[in-house]
């Protein structure tokens, strides 16, 4: 695990890392952590190498506007390798991307979003415009799982959210519009989503596919399959009298209920 904090000094708060060991030894010591700088953003990603992931803005003042120039650290502890992203002029977020590497999203006003793919040997992969992406507010970003990005925003012409994909090879789905608020949008580990909402005071849920679409997940059972094999003997009825006297756990309540009556006995 690595511990992120930060320690006030009396002007600014100053970044710490420690890291600690799968032995349970803490690198570099509690009395010496590692220090990194002030006021970093705050967000620390592991990249299962044992590096400790984070950025920094790299703000700089140009005449009268501050442009940044953003950069992703690699850093173990003792080395730290660097990753600059090029100017901006605005550094939004940085996100794993399921697969080992991570992917940046920068702005450039007005409203112009790049995204930047960044691979496990900590080497830019490809810099996107996002010139397809939807209008409306600043995205949030999700990792897809599958080394892409799930965009959620808030569309003001169509006062609802939308939800678009940013695949691995930098094309990008249609934007998906829901008529409501986005509560939680999770990654459903197949490049898809499942997006809780809002609508008219309802919660709802929609899952939404790989490619951008609305679909449902398929539940079938076998009536009678109580051990959930995929046929019927009499495991099927030990499972249930297991289930009823022997607090048996059961996988599938629908298929244990033989005759459809709502009720297993």
């Amino acid at each position: 695990a690595i511990l992120f904090y930060n320690i006030y000094n009396g002007k600014n708060y100053d970044s710490n890392f420690i890291f600690i060991k799968a032995d349970g030894t803490i690198f570099p010591g509690t009395d010496t952590p590692a220090f990194l700088g002030t006021s970093l953003n705050g967000k620390i990603f592991g990249d299962g190498k044992g590096n400790a992931v984070y950025s920094e803005p790299g703000t700089k003042l140009v005449g009268n506007s501050f442009i940044f120039f953003p950069e992703l650290h690699f850093y173990d502890g003792k080395s730290d390798i660097v990753v600059p992203l090029g100017q901006t002029d605005n550094f939004l977020e940085f996100i794993p991307d399921g697969k080992g590497g991570f992917i940046a999203f920068l702005e450039d006003k007005p409203s112009k979003i790049f995204a930047i793919f960044i691979n496990s040997n900590h080497e830019v992969s490809q810099r996107i415009a996002l010139t397809e992406i939807a209008q409306g507010t600043l995205p949030a970003f999700i990792s897809d799982g599958r080394a892409g990005a799930i965009m959620i925003f808030w569309d003001p012409i169509k006062n609802g959210a939308s939800l678009q994909f940013l695949r691995f090879d930098g094309t990008l789905a249609a934007p998906l519009h829901l008529s409501g608020s986005v509560v939680k949008v999770v990654a459903n580990g197949y490049g898809g989503a499942i997006v809780l909402y809002t609508e008219k005071g309802d919660f709802k849920i929609k899952f939404i596919s790989v490619l951008g679409e609305i679909s449902y997940p398929k539940i079938s059972f076998i009536r009678g399959d109580a051990d959930n094999t995929g046929k019927l003997d009499l495991a099927d009825a030990l499972s249930i009298l297991n289930n009823l006297f022997f607090a048996g756990k059961l996988t599938c309540q629908d298929s244990a209920d033989i005759d459809d009556n709502g009720i297993l006995n």
